[in-house]
Formats: C-alpha cells, sequence, structure tokens
C-alpha cells in the first residue's frame, strides 16, 4: 500500500480493527500514519455473527433457491433451533463478546476461546472459556472472532476439523486466512462440517 510512488499518501484508514493488510514498515518509512477504527463497526459485526447461525441453523439460502425455483420443500429445510445449541466464540474481544451477549438471548449455551481474554469478564456474562480443542470438539457451532497473525494462521486445518462433532455449522466474522481453505473443503466434503459461512 505505502511504496516509492506513495506521492502525497500521509494517512491510511481502516474502518475496523485489522491493519495486517497494511505494510507499516513501508508506511513508517515513508512517514505514513496509519490508524485503524477499532470500535467502528463492532455492533454490524455482531449482529453479522448472529445472522450468520442463524440463517444457517433455518437453511435460509437453500430455501430461497427453492422457493424461487417453484419449490415448497418446507420440511426438508426446517432445520435446527439455536435454543440449547452450544456456539463457541473463538477469539472473545469487542464482537466475539458482543456475539456471545446477543446468542445467550437466543437460547445458546455459551463457551469461547481467548487466551487474551480475562476469565472475570467472561464470566461476567455467562460464558465458559475453554482452551481451544476444548471448545471445537464440543461445539454445535463455531463463530471465528481471532486476528490474523503467525499463531492463528490457518489454525482451522484438518487436524482442528477431525477434532469437531460432526454436522457443526461454522461462521468467520474474522480474517480469511484463519481457515485452511481446502481443508474446509474436505471436512464440508466428509460431512464434518455441516455448513460454513463468511
Amino acid at each position: 500500500m505505502c511504496s516509492s510512488n506513495c506521492g502525497r499518501l500521509k494517512v491510511v484508514g481502516r474502518a475496523g480493527v485489522g491493519i495486517d493488510n497494511v505494510d507499516l514498515s513501508a508506511a513508517t518509512e515513508h512517514g505514513c500514519l496509519v490508524v485503524n477504527a477499532p470500535t467502528a463497526n463492532t455492533i454490524a459485526a455482531a449482529e453479522h455473527g448472529i445472522a450468520l447461525p442463524t440463517a444457517m441453523a433455518r437453511n435460509i439460502a437453500q430455501a430461497d433457491v427453492s422457493m424461487k425455483t417453484g419449490k415448497w420443500q418446507r420440511s426438508k429445510y426446517v432445520g435446527v433451533s439455536l435454543v440449547g445449541k452450544t456456539l463457541a466464540v473463538m477469539g472473545f474481544g469487542k464482537v466475539g463478546s458482543e456475539v456471545a451477549r446477543r446468542a445467550k438471548g437466543l437460547g445458546m449455551h455459551m463457551i469461547a476461546h481467548d487466551p487474551y481474554a480475562p476469565a472475570d469478564r467472561a464470566r461476567a456474562i455467562g460464558v465458559d472459556l475453554l482452551t481451544f480443542e476444548e471448545a471445537i470438539s464440543i461445539a454445535d457451532f463455531i463463530s471465528l472472532h481471532m486476528p490474523l497473525t503467525p499463531a492463528t494462521s490457518r489454525i482451522f486445518s484438518d487436524q482442528a476439523f477431525s477434532q469437531m462433532k460432526k454436522g457443526v455449522r461454522i461462521v468467520n466474522i474474522a480474517r480469511g486466512g484463519v481457515i485452511d481453505e481446502e481443508a474446509l473443503v474436505r471436512a464440508l466434503d466428509s460431512g464434518i462440517v455441516c455448513s460454513g459461512s463468511t
């Protein structure tokens, strides 16, 4: 983004938290300020993080396609209830904690994984903090909210998918790079993952 041909560029602004797509070294070298707005889209992202699993649970996209072809297949697309299902929030920062609050209101059992989240903050809203392996192995739904770092790059790999319950549903509100896409396709093909969305 910032190279020798930056011209008069003085500031790079990011709406949201992530700046992993900005070359910070080049920006610094060229005297370009990089800023983000970490809370600007928290509520919108959290609402998206609730809308996607709700749509997945009730097969809304599939039912819409069916209806548009003139079919009424109500029993085929009835889906599952969110009530009583376990949602694992992977990354319990601003957005992840807002998703947990909303999902709890829908009757979901909440668990989370975040090595940096204070346990008292999670407990305050009724969320159990677990290890990565524990969380992914018992979840019915998994919602991703972690930053893309060397430690989280492709953390959702063949190995991670093999530890999940058959039929799990995954939504990624985080960075695409946290999922190994080829491994996700294999998990979808094998039925480990019922559906995935970003």
